[in-house]
């Protein structure tokens, strides 16, 4: 809401634009970062953050399938190293283990990665006549609509039982992790380009497993820095083989 009246002030408030943005909010704030945030109830963070960087993987797949763009030689191996690290880090190198039987969490992370590959196409076609500020400002505003039907029916009783540090971790995830960080992240794809800035998504698997290691004492297995390797090796070949298509 706050965001809301800053466009008030800062600039002018579109309805076309306002009604443009629901599908990317639906898709890339809601879903994404519900079942984000569900899935890292039953699986570590680290696992997840690593999980979750697949996502270029979908949208060169759903690119291919929507908009035909083309999936080369190239990219079809960066899509099936990547998918190999995925399987590698479910299973956690236990190759007995029927997949489908394996952590619900993990699935439901890479769940939010299909939904934030889906996000993106959109947000392709919606950036093109709308400041960053502005899609993000719409954007959040769907998100929360669609997110509070389920805050009402599962944690509102439980508000008043909030702690210190739980509405400090809230209050940083509203403002730094989704705010900020999607506004830095959309001025950052119009001033160095969509392909530049992809490139940064290799540093989010490995913060997330240094700081999941050193704060939350979370393990560290080879089959995880395998697959983490695998995974980013793919998508390196996938944003490169974007870069050269260019």
């Amino acid at each position: 809401m706050v965001l809301i009246l800053f466009i008030f002030y800062k600039e002018k408030f579109s309805y076309r634009n306002f009604f443009k943005c629901l599908p990317t909010g639906l898709t890339g704030v809601f879903l994404y970062n519900f079942l984000w945030v569900t899935g890292l109830n039953y699986t570590y963070a680290g696992k997840a953050s690593i999980i979750i960087a697949i996502n270029p993987v979908f949208t060169a797949i759903l690119a291919f399938f929507i908009f035909g763009e083309r999936l080369s030689l190239k990219k079809i191996i960066g899509v099936i190293m990547a998918f190999t690290g995925v399987c590698l880090i479910i299973v956690d190198g236990n190759f007995s283990t029927q997949i489908f039987s394996t952590n619900k969490g993990d699935f439901i992370v890479l769940s939010a990665a299909v939904f934030w590959s889906i996000y993106t196409l959109i947000g392709k076609k919606v950036l093109q006549n709308i400041s960053a500020f502005e899609s993000v400002t719409y954007s959040c505003f769907w998100g929360s609509v669609f997110m509070f039907p389920i805050f009402i029916f599962t944690n509102f009783n439980n508000v008043e039982q909030g702690t210190a540090t739980g509405w400090a971790s809230i209050g940083y995830l509203a403002v730094f992790a989704t705010v900020l960080s999607f506004v830095w992240f959309y001025k950052g794809v119009k001033d160095i380009g969509a392909g530049k800035a992809a490139s940064f998504i290799y540093f989010v698997p490995f913060f997330g497993v240094l700081i999941s290691v050193l704060v939350l004492g979370e393990p560290l297995t080879v089959y995880l820095i395998i697959g983490g390797i695998l995974i980013i090796s793919g998508i390196y070949l996938i944003n490169r083989e974007r870069q050269s298509a260019k």
